[in-house]
C-alpha cells in the first residue's frame, strides 16, 4: 500500500511539473511565418498562410507578432513607407520560379519607440529597387537608451539597385542609421550587419545624354 502510494505521489509530481511548461509553450508569441504574395494575395479575406497569402508587406507587419518571419513570394511594390515597429521581424523572399529574387519597389523606416525592446529586424534574399524617394532602409528607432540595449538591424543576400539623379539635390542610401540625443549623448537606434548583399548604383547623366551607367558593389561584412 505504501509502494502504491508513493508511485501515485511520483505520477501527480511529475504531471504538476509539466504543467508550467505546457501553459508556457502553448503561450508564446512569434515564430510563424506569414505569407504574401502580390498576385495571388488578399487582403482582405486572406489570412496570411500559404494557401490565402495577404497581398501587401504593410497588411502582414500589421498582423504579425514579434518574432515572425514574412515570407514575400512575388514582386511587390508600395508608394508610402513600409514601417515596422515595436516588434522583431525577418522580412525574407522566397526564389521564383526562375530562381530571382522577389523585387521590393519601397522603402522600409524602421522606429521602435517603446521599452520592451531591443528588437532585431531582419532582411534577407530580397532584390531592392525602389522608385520612391528616400533611403532604403531607414532605422530611426528612439528606444535604444545605451549601447548596451540597442535594437539589431540585418541585411543579408540582398540586392540593392539604386538609381542617383532620379531626385536631383538629394541622397539616397541602402541603409541609413539615425541617432537620437539621449540627454548631452547621441545614441544610435540599431547595430548594422550587413552581409553579403549587392548594391548597384545607376546613374543617369542627363547634362550630356549618355545614359544609363552601373556600378555593382558586393559586400560581405
Amino acid at each position: 500500500m505504501k509502494r502504491r502510494f508513493l508511485s501515485l505521489l511520483l505520477a501527480t509530481l511529475m504531471l504538476c511539473s509539466l504543467l508550467p511548461v505546457t501553459a508556457a509553450a502553448s503561450g508564446q508569441e512569434g515564430g510563424s511565418t506569414i505569407y504574401v504574395n502580390a498576385e495571388t494575395g488578399n487582403d482582405e479575406s486572406g489570412d496570411g498562410t500559404q494557401g490565402a497569402p495577404y497581398q501587401t508587406i504593410h497588411k502582414a507587419i500589421e498582423a504579425a507578432r514579434d518574432g515572425d518571419t514574412i515570407t514575400v513570394a512575388e514582386n511587390v511594390s508600395s508608394s508610402a513607407p513600409i514601417t515596422i515597429s515595436n516588434k522583431s521581424l525577418t522580412i525574407a523572399g522566397q526564389a521564383k520560379a526562375d530562381g530571382s529574387m522577389p523585387t521590393v519597389d519601397a522603402i522600409f523606416e524602421i522606429a521602435h519607440d517603446d521599452e520592451d525592446g531591443p528588437y532585431t529586424v531582419a532582411f534577407k534574399n530580397l532584390k531592392f529597387a525602389p522608385t520612391v524617394q528616400g533611403n532604403v532602409i531607414e532605422e530611426k528607432s528612439t528606444n535604444a537608451t545605451s549601447a548596451d540595449n540597442v535594437n539589431q538591424l540585418v541585411a543579408k543576400n540582398c540586392e540593392f539597385e539604386l538609381t542617383t539623379g532620379r531626385y536631383p539635390g538629394t541622397t539616397q542610401a541602402v541603409v541609413a542609421i539615425v541617432a537620437t540625443r539621449q540627454g548631452e549623448n547621441y545614441v544610435t537606434g540599431a547595430q548594422l550587419t550587413f552581409q553579403n548583399n549587392i548594391v548597384k548604383t545607376t546613374s543617369y547623366d542627363s547634362d550630356d545624354g549618355s545614359g544609363y551607367y552601373t556600378v555593382a558593389v558586393s559586400t560581405s561584412a
